[in-house]
């Protein structure tokens, strides 16, 4: 018989009644390391690419890294979808899973 309540109010009163354990998501326990692991990586992996990059937009977009993927995958200026090679539609089709995923893990908890 599932639980039926008159208000939000009482909804909550009886989520405090459950035991802390029944209240953490999935059942995962806390966090330890990733507290302060991801924060740092993430500072780093910015503090390595923001200032590389300003300074490559500063002398025109030669130095950027954007600039070194395209000499890296030889892509020229306004060209054709046509002219892509089989290894151009791999390195896209995985940017797009790479990107899908991510948005949908970290902003709508799917694909866990």
């Amino acid at each position: 018989m599932p639980l039926q309540f008159a208000a939000d109010g009482e909804l909550l009163q009886a989520a405090r009644q459950l035991p802390a354990r029944a209240l953490t998501l999935r059942g995962w326990r806390k966090m330890t390391y990733g507290l302060w692991y991801w924060p740092i990586w993430l500072g780093v992996i910015l503090i390595g690419f923001l200032p590389a990059e300003i300074i490559g937009l500063i002398q025109g977009g030669q130095n950027t890294f954007s600039n070194w993927v395209w000499q890296y995958l030889k892509v020229a200026k306004n060209e054709s979808i046509a002219n892509w090679t089989a290894t151009d539609f791999l390195l896209f089709g995985a940017w797009l899973v790479l990107i899908v995923w991510l948005t949908f893990h970290l902003f709508f908890r799917k694909f866990t």
